[in-house]
């Protein structure tokens, strides 16, 4: 009978153990544009309606009660890798959306900031080597640049309109090479998510593209010497100031 009671208290203790550490966490990030929800049906600027909105997340910290930033851990999913994570959706196939952070601490109530972009080491690996996210084709460039940070994209009945982040005045032997140290303009944007209320944070995008006059001649592909672009990166300095 002791070894029969040893047995379950071993037993006991194991399965304890395995449900604390398949304990999940999970926030769901909703994008607003202008403080309006932002989806596939919305329509912004009178006649554009959404495409496809996608962005990687890294560097997600918490504040803390000393006041001070913790890095947030990920857990790993097939949307999320090494501390980064891919949201986003697209409206051709709304079923793939991907809108949620896994945790394994609650973190409800505590202020949340995270940064759009993928981090140097990881930004210009070979995508076909690397597990999800980082091996989306469509969220990748070449690996001189890297990764496309924010891939987000309208349509009208007429015109398609584009805005792509991802770093740019990257210097390799050439465009199929990794370069050895970092880009002249990282273009990774450091922003404050607000509190989790209820498991939700909110991501406003709507100010980043204050006075941008929607159509092809202001598409964007983070190229500094775009006006476009210059108004835009303007307008992301000003709304994530913190």
């Amino acid at each position: 009978m002791k070894h029969l009671s040893w047995l379950c208290s071993v037993l006991m203790f194991i399965l304890v153990g395995c449900s604390q550490a398949e304990k999940k966490h999970v926030i769901t990030v909703e994008v607003n544009f202008n403080g309006s929800p932002f989806n596939c049906n919305s329509i912004v600027a009178e006649k554009w309606q959404l495409s496809q909105l996608y962005f990687y997340l890294t560097d997600i910290a918490f504040l803390n009660e000393q006041q001070t930033w913790q890095a947030v851990n990920l857990t790993e999913t097939s949307s999320q890798h090494q501390n980064v994570a891919l949201l986003g959706i697209n409206c051709a196939d709304e079923k793939n959306a991907t809108w949620q952070l896994t945790l394994p601490d609650d973190i409800n109530g505590k202020q949340l900031k995270a940064t759009v972009g993928v981090p140097f080491a990881l930004n210009h690996q070979n995508p076909m080597t690397q597990k999800s996210p980082l091996n989306v084709p469509n969220m990748f460039w070449v690996w001189q640049t890297g990764h496309k940070f924010m891939r987000f994209e309208m349509q009208s009945q007429t015109e398609n309109w584009l805005f792509h982040l991802g770093s740019t005045g990257c210097s390799s032997a050439s465009a199929l090479r990794a370069p050895d140290s970092k880009c002249l303009h990282p273009n990774t944007v450091t922003m404050p998510l607000g509190n989790v209320k209820q498991g939700i944070v909110t991501l406003d995008i709507g100010p980043w593209f204050t006075k941008v006059i929607f159509g092809e001649p202001s598409n964007c592909k983070s190229a500094r010497d775009n006006i476009a672009c210059q108004l835009i990166f303007a307008n992301i300095a000003r709304a994530t100031q913190h």
